[in-house]
């Protein structure tokens, strides 16, 4: 698991560029009119399309997956400062909150995995869930920066305040931007032959909720390793503070190992037990498995997506 999500977030899919993309479209294309393309080949140019280019053009570097980390490296380390030697200024909060939850948009847009059929969040979820994500996040983290300025017990907690609030803004955003799929229904396939059988609820609803575990998991990271790492340095070189370029390479550093490695706690491809799932599609899939003359798989298999 954590290959393939080093592989699709990692900071070195950055030097890809538009040459590498056209090569990758052109090396699908001549395999899907029949000309011979290896297998390798195929695999790279999958590869390199789902790290920098999903719906086929070149994304901008700050919005791909690989460069969420090292582009939002800064305004993790200003948040991380700010939290830390600034607990109670609310324009502090307020524009470290605006920047990461406005990135994160701009990522989960260019990264949506719209199709031609128009799957995909509309410009209207996605705005919708920022607006949600910033709700969320501003206010609990105002409340919870002053509010571990007024215990002595608390002030040590002080460097991880923003952590609860960007957490619960992306569970909330990511619940809201993926509602369609817990109300329509995810494809689900059986894994004998890999047909899909149809769209399911119960695996949308799975779907939805492992994501959003994922978006809880992925600001540990930032906002309480990176806190520890830059406190335990602290305290070994008896500094009071680490330099801005400690901070932002500390940063850069856990961000980019931690990202693949939360996205990682589930697996791309889930699967659910053929008794889980709705009637018509269990019914579906004994009826292909009696007319194939085999076993009737024991579970369907379904993408869980990002």
């Amino acid at each position: 698991r954590w290959r393939y999500n080093w592989a699709v977030l990692s900071p070195l899919g950055l030097r890809f560029g538009d040459s590498a993309v056209a090569e990758a479209n052109a090396t699908l294309a001549a395999r899907a009119a029949g000309q011979p393309r290896s297998d390798s080949d195929c695999w790279h140019a999958t590869g390199v399309l789902a790290t920098a280019a999903p719906a086929g053009e070149l994304l901008p570097m700050p919005l791909r997956g690989c460069g969420w980390a090292l582009c939002n490296t800064p305004t993790i380390a200003f948040m991380v400062s700010s939290a830390l030697h600034h607990p109670t200024c609310t324009r502090r909060i307020v524009f470290g909150q605006w920047l990461n939850q406005t990135h994160l948009a701009g990522v989960t847009w260019c990264n949506r995995g719209a199709s031609a059929e128009g799957d995909g969040p509309s410009t209207a979820v996605v705005a919708a869930s920022y607006i949600g994500a910033l709700v969320t996040a501003i206010p609990i983290a105002v409340g919870g920066g002053k509010l571990s300025q007024r215990s002595p017990l608390l002030k040590p907690f002080a460097r991880f305040a923003p952590y609860p609030a960007v957490a619960l803004a992306n569970f909330l955003g990511s619940a809201c931007m993926r509602s369609s799929d817990a109300t329509r229904g995810v494809p689900v396939a059986d894994p004998a032959d890999g047909q899909p059988l149809g769209l399911s609820r119960a695996a949308g609803e799975r779907a939805v909720r492992d994501t959003c575990v994922t978006r809880l998991l992925m600001p540990v990271g930032n906002f309480l390793i990176v806190p520890a790492v830059v406190w335990l340095y602290t305290a070994a070189r008896r500094i009071r503070q680490p330099s801005l370029a400690t901070q932002v390479a500390v940063t850069a550093a856990v961000f980019s190992v931690w990202l693949p490695t939360a996205a990682s706690f589930y697996p791309p491809v889930g699967s659910l037990a053929l008794d889980e799932i709705e009637p018509h599609l269990r019914s579906e899939a004994e009826a292909r498995a009696r007319r194939a003359g085999r076993v009737v798989s024991p579970s369907v298999e379904y993408e869980r997506g990002v």
